[in-house]
């Protein structure tokens, strides 16, 4: 794969969608428990169905069934050390809501950055494949990173994070698709069975997420107007999709 500044750009401006996202957060005045409610369950609606109708068909279509199942026990595997082991010892200060929101909206950007590496590495295939499908693939990232952005800037900000530190978080995160489209270049001839484990992580790990922080922790402030954020979600992505 030749190296191209268009996808390049294309991937960079995508990415940084997830700090328009994290703006929009920062902007809101108050963020009441419903408010909340819906950007967690809606998070989880995103997360669920990137999951279900991007990364594992992806991951199927690239390995087997076992290559697939592979990754995603990997991807629970390695969020549940983050959980029990990084941030188990993290020092997080603050009131125990504000050590709570800190950890959701830390968890959601890890999950986040796992998930756009192999979104990175799909754009600069796509690019390569045909310049406007990788444009059509760009406007596709950058359209469900704002909403990203929301879900992990809502929480830090509820912890009472600084705006800047806020911004760093989503910055990085979103540098991760720029990551994921260098090592398309790079890696061009990649195995295609790796790539597919790869893709099972990346869905395992938001399963994880949605499973034990997202949805309880969105029912615990609303379960009416987290069920609504779910579905909008999930809509939202499966009408991109």
């Amino acid at each position: 794969m030749t190296f191209e500044w268009n996808i390049v750009l294309f991937s960079l401006c995508s990415g940084l969608f997830i700090v328009l996202g994290a703006v929009v957060a920062l902007c809101l005045k108050r963020i009441s428990p419903k408010m909340l409610a819906v950007i967690l369950g809606f998070a989880a609606g995103i997360m669920l169905a990137m999951s279900t109708f991007d990364l594992l068909p992806v991951a199927l279509e690239y390995g087997t069934v076992i290559h697939c199942s592979l990754g995603i026990i990997l991807g629970v595997a390695f969020m549940f050390l983050i959980d029990k082991g990084f941030f188990s010892h993290y020092n997080f200060k603050g009131a125990e809501n504000e050590n709570s929101y800190k950890k959701i909206g830390l968890f959601i950007a890890a999950s986040v950055a796992l998930h756009n590496l192999p979104e990175g590495i799909a754009l600069g295939a796509g690019y390569e494949v045909a310049p406007t499908l990788g444009l059509v693939m760009a406007l596709a990232i950058a359209l469900h990173n704002v909403p990203e952005g929301i879900s992990i800037g809502a929480p830090l900000k509820l912890a009472n994070m600084k705006p800047l530190y806020i911004l760093l978080v989503s910055l990085i995160v979103g540098l991760f698709t720029l990551v994921g489209t260098f090592i398309s270049f790079l890696f061009a001839g990649m195995s295609e069975n790796f790539l597919s484990v790869f893709m099972g992580f990346s869905a395992g790990s938001m399963l994880y997420i949605v499973s034990d922080e997202l949805i309880p922790e969105g029912h615990k402030n609303s379960p009416i107007w987290a069920n609504v954020g779910f579905f909008l979600g999930f809509l939202l992505m499966f009408a991109i999709g």
